[in-house]
């Protein structure tokens, strides 16, 4: 039975089928490839465009960030180190002037300077408030003593008579190890020599 199949009725579903379209057809199928074309291509736009706005608000944000983090730093410094810096500045201009300014103070400053070693001069603690000069120290007391006792007689930058030392203070931790505070207080010599305003 299957021999006496009508052979010209067969077709091959893998074989293109002919179709002959009008020019209406062609062009709609032009436009049809086109405009898929072109939304394939407004899509991957729009894929990129969104990731790009994603990147720039998380930069946003950590400009945000460090915006207030700076502006923060800046109210500190402000309120609390910038006045500081300002009077260290202050201080240091005023005493580079006086040092230049005057050949006094630098002679007496040798001179108190001159009378201990050097680790016992880097412990000196020295004001020169108008007329007066104030030395404060915490030292071995026979290194003390050699201050004392300088200023006292060898002193040409001081009044000897002026020379005035407190009391020696020791605290309970300081017993046995025959170290304490002293302050020594003098009177400036020459006062008409020097350079500086008071």
């Amino acid at each position: 039975m299957s021999n006496n199949i009508d052979k010209s009725k067969n077709f091959n579903l893998l074989s293109s089928i002919n179709i002959n379209l009008s020019k209406f057809d062609r062009i709609y199928l032009w436009l049809n490839t086109r405009v898929k074309l072109l939304f394939i291509i407004i899509y991957i736009f729009t894929i990129l465009v969104f990731g790009l706005k994603v990147v720039e608000d998380i930069n946003a944000k950590n400009l945000d960030k460090i915006i207030d983090q700076n502006n923060s730093k800046l109210a500190f410094f402000a309120k609390d180190a910038e006045p500081l810096v300002r009077k260290i500045h202050k201080k240091e201009f005023n005493y580079i002037e006086i040092w230049k300014n005057s050949k006094y103070i630098h002679k007496v400053l040798q001179e108190i300077y001159g009378f201990v070693d050097i680790e016992t001069g880097n412990k000196l603690n020295i004001q020169i408030i108008g007329n007066n000069t104030f030395i404060s120290i915490y030292e071995q007391l026979d290194k003390l003593s050699v201050l004392e006792r300088s200023l006292k007689q060898n002193s040409e930058m001081i009044y000897k008579n002026t020379v005035k030392v407190s009391e020696l203070i020791a605290s309970l931790g300081d017993i046995g190890i025959d170290a304490a505070r002293i302050a020594v207080i003098g009177t400036l010599s020459n006062k008409s020599n020097r350079n500086f305003n008071e």
